[in-house]
C-alpha cells in the first residue's frame, strides 16, 4: 500500500501541460514568520556575502505550495512565489536554487553573476535561530527569519547539499553546504529520502532512466536531517515503473 501510494503521488499527473496548469492555478500560501504580520515587517534582502534568498518554496502534492518568506527585495520587486520543475526547468537556474525534488530557494534577481559552484565548494550557508522556519507541515510555525546567502550556483541539473558545518551558539545556529554532483546509482540502489509530510525527495544518487526513487512497502520511518528540513522521511530506492520516463 505505501508503494502505491507514493506512485500515485509522482505519477497521478501525467503530461508536462497538465503539470504546469496546476503549479499556475494553485497559489502559493504566503507564510510570514513570526511577529511579522506582513511586507511591511520584513528586512530587505542585504547580498553582502553571497545571493540571499527571499523565498523558500515548499511543494505539495494535492495542496498549494507554501512559500515563506525571508526578506524583500531592495528594488521592491516581487519575489518569485512560482515552483519550478526538479530536473526540467532549464531556466530554473536563472533564479531558483532546489534543496529537494520540492523545495527550492528563490532570489530577488538572476544568479548569472554568481561562479559556477566546484564540487566540494561551501555553496550555501544558513545563519538561523533555532526556532526558524523548517519545512515541514508538522511544524508549521516559522521563527525568525532566516538568513540563507549563495556563494556559487550549481552547473548541474542534479545536485545535492551536503551539510559540512553545523554550530549551535546560544539561541542561533550557523550551517555551512558543500556542493556536490549526485552520481548514478542502479536498480535496486538506496537513492534518497522521502519525505513524509510533502513527499519531497533529497536525492543521494540519479536513477537510471526509465526508474523512479520509491520507497519499499516496508519501509520504516526515519529521522533525517537535511537542509532546512528536520524531520521524518523513508529510503527510497531505484525501482522501474511501467509507462515512466523522465
Amino acid at each position: 500500500m505505501l508503494y502505491i501510494i507514493f506512485l500515485l503521488a509522482f505519477t497521478e499527473v501525467n503530461s508536462q501541460t497538465e503539470r504546469d496548469a496546476i503549479l499556475r492555478k494553485n497559489e502559493a500560501i504566503i507564510v510570514y514568520p513570526v511577529n511579522i504580520k506582513g511586507e511591511r515587517d520584513l528586512p530587505y534582502c542585504s547580498n553582502e556575502l553571497g545571493k540571499v534568498a527571499c523565498n523558500i518554496i515548499q511543494q505539495r502534492f494535492w495542496f498549494p505550495s507554501i512559500a515563506y518568506r525571508q526578506c524583500r527585495c531592495q528594488d521592491r520587486s516581487e519575489c518569485d512565489k512560482t515552483p519550478t520543475r526538479y530536473g526540467r526547468d532549464d531556466n530554473s537556474v536563472e533564479s531558483s536554487v532546489f534543496l529537494s525534488s520540492g523545495a527550492e530557494l528563490k532570489f530577488c534577481d538572476s544568479l548569472k553573476d554568481l561562479p559556477e559552484c566546484k564540487v566540494g565548494e561551501i555553496g550555501l550557508e544558513i545563519y538561523m535561530s533555532k526556532s526558524a522556519d523548517k519545512l515541514s507541515d508538522t511544524n508549521p510555525k516559522p521563527g525568525v527569519p532566516a538568513k540563507i546567502s549563495l556563494h556559487c550556483k550549481p552547473n548541474d541539473r542534479y545536485y545535492q547539499w551536503r551539510k559540512t558545518y553545523d554550530q549551535h551558539i546560544n539561541k542561533t545556529m550557523d550551517k555551512t553546504y558543500a556542493y556536490e554532483h549526485l552520481t548514478k546509482c542502479k536498480l535496486g540502489n538506496f537513492c534518497g529520502y522521502i519525505s513524509r509530510d510533502t513527499f519531497s525527495t533529497y536525492y543521494k544518487c540519479q536513477c537510471p532512466s526509465g526508474q523512479m526513487c520509491l520507497p519499499k512497502e516496508q519501509s520504516q520511518l526515519q529521522s533525517i536531517s537535511e537542509v532546512l528540513f528536520e524531520g521524518f522521511a523513508y529510503e527510497g530506492f531505484c525501482s522501474k515503473v511501467r509507462g515512466f520516463d523522465d
